[in-house]
């Protein structure tokens, strides 16, 4: 809608489109395929009740059993009394959860509703287990979002994750607690939530911002009512406009910054009000030229806009960039771009192209012309990239200028260190590299070669893991080493201009770890978890395989594999979140752990635990 058109109303309509995220598998009741499993003679029954004074069965929960290699999972259904029953099963260790709509996700033995791990159940050659599952009623938020023109804000997704603790420095994304769209009224419900605390935001898509979406003054109101009126003659000028404005997310109570995001506390099945009105920011036009490596004017590159911000809850949302301007890519043509409708903030703009851009994208299906952002493996001929940082603050910036520069490429071998003949063919072997950053260009991989080398072209500079897909059993990742240092536990970078080689070897003499958790009466207990995470602090890292996490069996027993040599801290907490193990200050509270334990190659050691005095002896 025009200016004028939106004046000659003496009001401005938005049009919303917001593309509709799927709610959490809990509140769709969706039951997971059943799969065929090892049988064996023991058996699990139990029963599902409400967790209230006067306890109801629950009817018509989903039950999932899971268990070792040896039992694959299965699925039952409780019945109207509650009951549910996994016969004919292997002797092993299983986990139990039951999820139904409006519930809150029950993990047998788990210490918090709603979030893993339980405790294991341990289950001998005939042996008939009937447990007592008590399921929480889940609480909800609702509320009533609004346009800040008063009407209903329809059809836009809300989102709730759980607040971070006070001094909290977790680096990884916050996951999606729940999600709702408003209806026509601009209400929301989200349901089946655990007790705690959540952050509630909503999420405007990039089709709500217009660049020529300006707010309203009463200059404006009186010149469209001269109009109407026939005061003012058709050749009166508008009034000189507003800056543009657009919006960008909105956390309750109604603020744009995070950090002033409101805590929406809740009880066991309670029902809290959280409603909030968006709000428009400045918004700002970003135009710039792109250079190839030769000097001339870019002919076919795209542009992506990239948030550096940081987000106080983490990157909830897939689309980060989606909800700070009105589309954060732009095709570059005859070496110019612009950005429309740009939020307020810091950003990098990434520009990448490639001398046959139009003949690649016609041939991978592609509008001829248009260069498919992310380049991967089978790219014909190195790609060209380039960055600059900006900082928007609402008004128009021109003139930037972006020279590209030409990809890297990672070269490798494959190493098999062991007693056995190597895997064949080598080419079931995959390598991945993995964007460490918001800065590259996401993930890729590629396959062997059946001489043990692969080759990863059209690297763009940045921050990346390496990691590694085999599937034999018998062999595990030992080392992934680039410039003598290995990698395969954490980031490594690569700089401009710099081509990498690695040395990826396997091993088949896999660790072990295993023993008994005591309590102060000798007792084995599940009580506690085990975490097990390297002296080494530069691997404290998320998806490190040098840190690990179990809950023991119901009889006290653990059993961690498949851990790289090296010197490792070994303990037991009474409660942690899966996040924290990717949080160094959480690690380094427990790096006075009495216990540490090396391992050599295909090394397996016994260590028990014993809890006392409120410690581990």
């Amino acid at each position: 809608m025009t200016r004028l058109a939106a004046l000659m109303l003496t009001g401005v309509l938005i049009s919303v489109a917001i593309d509709a995220r799927q709610q959490p598998a809990r509140d769709l009741g969706g039951a997971p395929s059943l799969a065929a499993a090892n049988t064996g003679t023991g058996v699990i029954t139990g029963t599902i009740v409400t967790d209230d004074a006067a306890a109801k069965p629950v009817r018509r929960a989903t039950v999932t059993l899971a268990g070792s290699a040896a039992a694959a999972q299965r699925v039952a259904i409780s019945g109207d009394d509650g009951r549910f029953a996994f016969t004919q099963l292997p002797s092993g260790s299983f986990s139990i959860t039951a999820d139904k709509p409006a519930y809150v996700r029950l993990y047998y033995g788990g210490k918090r509703p709603g979030r893993g791990p339980g405790v294991p159940v341990a289950l001998a050659d005939g042996q008939h287990l009937d447990l007592t599952m008590k399921m929480l009623h889940g609480a909800a938020i609702t509320g009533t979002v609004l346009e800040p023109s008063g009407r209903p804000a329809a059809q836009l997704s809300v989102e709730t994750v759980v607040r971070p603790g006070a001094g909290a420095t977790r680096t990884a994304p916050s996951l999606i607690a729940g999600a709702a769209m408003t209806d026509d009224r601009g209400v929301y419900r989200i349901f089946g939530l655990a007790p705690g605390e959540y952050v509630v935001f909503a999420l405007p898509r990039g089709a709500q911002f217009n660049s020529d979406l300006h707010a309203v003054t009463a200059e404006d109101v009186q010149w469209a009512q001269g109009r109407v009126s026939g005061a003012l003659p058709a050749s009166a000028p508008l009034p000189p406009s507003e800056p543009a404005v657009g919006y960008t997310r909105v956390y309750f109570p109604g603020t744009t910054n995070g950090s002033d995001a409101g805590a929406v506390t809740l009880g066991a099945g309670e029902e809290r009000n959280a409603s909030f009105t968006l709000e428009y920011v400045s918004t700002a036009r970003i135009d710039g030229t792109v250079t190839d490596p030769n000097g001339q004017p870019a002919q076919s590159a795209q542009v992506q806009l990239v948030p550096k911000m940081a987000d106080p809850i983490g990157s909830a949302s897939p689309d980060p960039g989606m909800r700070f301007c009105n589309s954060d890519r732009a095709q570059v043509t005859n070496g110019k771009f612009a950005l429309l409708a740009v939020a307020p903030g810091s950003y990098t703009i990434a520009v990448r192209g490639g001398p046959a851009a139009s003949d690649a994208a016609g041939r991978a299906g592609g509008r001829p012309g248009v260069l498919p952002f992310a380049t991967g493996p089978g790219w014909p001929g190195p790609p060209w990239w380039g960055e600059a940082d900006i900082t928007v603050d609402g008004h128009d910036q021109a003139n930037l200028s972006i020279a590209l520069q030409p990809a890297m490429t990672l070269t490798g071998t494959l190493a098999f260190d062991g007693t056995t003949p190597p895997p064949t063919p080598l080419t079931r072997v995959r390598i991945y590299l993995l964007s460490a950053d918001t800065r590259t260009d996401g993930d890729t991989s590629v396959q062997a070669g059946a001489d043990g080398h692969f080759v990863i072209p059209n690297v763009i500079p940045g921050r990346y893991k390496l990691r590694t897909q085999l599937t034999d059993a018998a062999w595990a990742l030992k080392s992934a080493m680039v410039d003598e240092h290995d990698v395969a536990d954490a980031p490594f970078v690569i700089s401009p201009g710099k081509e990498v080689t690695a040395v990826v070897t396997f091993t088949d003499r896999p660790t072990d770890i295993s023993g008994v958790l005591y309590d102060a009466a000798g007792h084995g207990t599940p009580e506690f978890s085990i975490v097990v995470f390297s002296t080494d602090r530069a691997t404290w890292t998320a998806g490190s395989r040098r840190i690990r996490a179990t809950r023991p069996n119901s009889k006290g027993a653990f059993d961690i594999s498949g851990l790289p040599p090296g010197e490792y801290f070994l303990t037991a907490v009474s409660d942690y979140d899966p996040q924290d193990l990717s949080d160094p200050a959480f690690l380094e509270q427990l790096a006075a752990a009495p216990y540490k334990i090396t391992l050599a190659d295909g090394e397996h050691k016994t260590q028990d635990l014993k809890i006392a005095g409120g410690g581990i002896s």
